[in-house]
């Protein structure tokens, strides 16, 4: 194998015979010492053993590969890492720089998946906010639907995640529309609050239609399926407080996308199936808000 390389070519050290490789490279490049490209290894040794008293050895930097600490590549800490920190150069060009960090939520800026929903709800646009809730409902009860035999339940949980979160987003200020009040109101336990929740809604919207169907099931093994699968579904947030924390508070705004210049950071444990829906609604909701701002404008 031979590539262009400093004017001329060069070969990759020979595996196997040194010696006989060499004299099949002498007899096809036609130099006696045709130029060579190795890394370091019990074959370098042995070429510049036989070899070496003939050749220059040149290290290559660009070449170099480089060993890191997981952890430190993750982050980019410490000084000697200096260098590599894309974030120190974009805040040195004027970006607005933001991290997503799923694996270590203490080093994450908060998000909440709901935020996006109740800003088109205060913008009266019904048909966004309805699609983000919808979205949202989707990306938590999608390990649930994946890993089910009969998804029947999963699909009912999803309804009820659905519709509770539109009731609360129609009664709680901002501050109040998060994940841990919807874990709280989609508790079997708490049907008497959501109750009087529902009565001052307009009885006729959809919502409320719904979300009494659900709670006048009469078949106690239905209704009780329906919030079991909905409860698992949450465990993911429910046993880790530090995750539902960050998912509580808002940091990341999405009109900063469209109106400063932004970098994003996204770190989340791929190993951890429960949370790529939650990276995945992330980008959705980036999409579905700057298609929406820019259908603002008439350029």
């Amino acid at each position: 194998l031979k590539s262009a390389f400093l004017g001329g070519d060069i070969f990759n050290l020979p595996y196997g015979d040194i010696q006989k490789g060499m004299e099949l490279l002498r007899e096809y490049s036609g130099t006696m010492y045709p130029n060579i490209w190795a890394q370091e290894g019990a074959r370098f040794d042995a070429f510049v053993k036989k070899y070496g008293e003939f050749y220059n050895l040149d290290e290559s930097r660009n070449e170099f590969d480089y060993i890191y600490k997981r952890e430190n590549i993750t982050n980019l800490s410490g000084k000697k890492y200096h260098s590599k920190r894309i974030e120190a150069y974009a805040k040195e060009n004027g970006y607005n720089v933001l991290v997503l960090n799923l694996r270590d939520v203490t080093k994450s800026n908060g998000w909440n998946p709901l935020s996006l929903a109740y800003g088109f709800y205060f913008l009266d646009n019904m048909p966004e906010a309805e699609q983000a809730i919808n979205d949202f409902a989707s990306a938590v009860m999608a390990p649930a639907i994946n890993t089910s035999n009969d998804r029947f339940w999963a699909d009912m949980g999803g309804i009820v995640l659905t519709y509770c979160t539109e009731c609360l987003m129609d009664s709680v200020p901002v501050e109040c529309f998060n994940m841990s009040n919807i874990i709280q109101m989609t508790h079997e336990g708490n049907a008497p609050s959501f109750r009087k929740i529902l009565d001052d809604m307009d009885p006729s919207s959809s919502t409320a239609v719904c979300m009494h169907s659900i709670l006048d099931l009469q078949a106690e093994r239905t209704s009780s399926c329906i919030y079991a699968t909905l409860k698992q579904a949450l465990i993911p947030f429910t046993q880790n407080k530090s995750l539902l924390e960050l998912l509580c508070k808002n940091d990341i705004q999405f009109n900063e996308l469209a109106e400063k210049k932004t970098v994003i950071y996204i770190i989340y444990p791929d190993e951890k199936k429960s949370l790529c829906s939650l990276i995945t609604l992330f980008f959705t909701q980036c999409y579905q808000y700057l298609v929406a701002y820019s259908s603002r404008f008439n350029d």
